[in-house]
């Protein structure tokens, strides 16, 4: 905890902790930290608590939106249609190539690694010819780094498509509530899943 601090800069009642120990047998075991300040934690619990949900375990919201997003394309896409999800969050633009329904390429942007945006969308190209890219989260936060979906679509060479949890479920089908093309209802829907498939 003491070190946690030191690097967020954060005092201790102000920060949400959690650890994963990794379990693969190896000669040296390790244990993966995550700390992020309490206020992010609560917004995602309220998140959930205005979409009906009950958290028993907390999930990060880019991989809450990609669980959505793999849900809607087993619905949507054909079975072996290799595409990309991707996810623009407050932190920076996430994104994951699926093939077969298993992840085969993860970027994320900024990094130290890409010069901008579009080199980081080069590098998850690499491949199978994708046939579409789902996206979702904060859209209009393109523009602050100079990109546009038409830009995404012309990098990747794809179709780009939105995401949006009206499409999904029977009763979400009949609702027209504005908050179900929100990226905090992919992050929700996905909070969900996770329980689901668990």
């Amino acid at each position: 905890m003491n070190e946690v601090e030191r690097i967020a800069g954060l005092e201790r009642h102000a920060l949400a902790v959690d650890w994963f120990v990794d379990e693969t047998r190896s000669p040296i075991r390790s244990v993966t930290i995550a700390a992020t300040a309490r206020q992010h934690l609560e917004a995602r619990i309220e998140c959930a608590a205005t979409a009906g949900i009950s958290l028993t375990a907390i999930d990060g919201e880019p991989h809450a939106a990609l669980r959505a997003m793999r849900y809607a394309a087993s619905h949507e896409l054909d079975p072996h249609e290799p595409y990309v999800a991707l996810w623009i969050g407050t932190d920076g633009v996430y994104g994951w190539r699926i093939v077969d329904d298993c992840l085969v390429g993860e970027m994320r942007y900024p990094a130290p690694e890409h010069a901008d945006l579009a080199d980081a969308l080069r590098d998850l190209v690499h491949g199978p010819v994708l046939d579409c890219a789902l996206l979702s989260g904060e859209v209009d936060l393109l523009d602050s780094v100079g990109f546009s979906i038409a830009d995404i679509a012309d990098v990747l060479g794809c179709t780009v498509l939105p995401f949006e949890c009206a499409a999904l479920g029977g009763r979400a089908r009949q609702l027209h509530d504005p908050l179900l093309h929100e990226p905090a209802a992919a992050v929700a829907f996905g909070l969900a899943l996770r329980g689901v498939l668990e």
